[in-house]
């Protein structure tokens, strides 16, 4: 096949480094965080509010370590008679349907579903609390949150103004 594109290759499996790109966010950075006086004054903050008792709601914060974990409140599936209900986790209904004859599986996918995106929610907010609120050791702290306290930890950049031509208008 004789086509007149011709692919180049380009800079390949070499390390972006980028002018201007912050030095975490390089490639060739070994990802290393370095604790800073902000970050030292959040974890202070969350410990006041620990004590105050205010703390997120969807996890269990101990007062003392400051360690959360998911509050995982999970729905089931109850069968009863000819009837198909959803039971939340202090076991009241939310939701109820009729049992048709394949077996509602639609009614229990979306009740896994729902499960599984409260479990990774709750689960990401708890080790969100503990990386910016001292439950997990500077040391210990893993990639993800690590990520997000440099994420954070970057002022957002200001929004340039776009300059566009003006709208040409046709003469009839």
């Amino acid at each position: 096949m004789n086509t007149p594109f011709k692919m180049k290759p380009g800079r390949g499996n070499m390390p972006k480094t980028g002018n201007g790109l912050p030095t975490p966010l390089r490639q060739d950075h070994g990802g290393d965080i370095e604790l800073t006086k902000k970050y030292t004054e959040g974890v202070e903050k969350y410990k006041e509010n620990r004590e105050k008792g205010n703390t997120p709601s969807g996890i269990k914060v101990d007062a003392v370590s400051g360690f959360s974990t998911p509050n995982l409140p999970m729905h089931t599936v109850v069968k009863s008679g000819t009837k198909v209900r959803e039971l939340d986790s202090k076991g009241n209904v939310v939701k109820e349907e009729q049992q048709d004859s394949r077996g509602n599986t639609s009614f229990y996918a979306n009740v896994e579903k729902r499960n599984a995106d409260v479990t990774r929610r709750q689960t990401r907010n708890a080790n969100l609390y503990n990386a910016f609120g001292g439950g997990t050791s500077p040391d210990k702290l893993s990639e993800e949150q690590k990520r997000s306290l440099i994420a954070t930890s970057k002022a957002t950049p200001v929004k340039q103004k776009m300059k566009m031509a003006p709208a040409k208008m046709k003469k009839y």
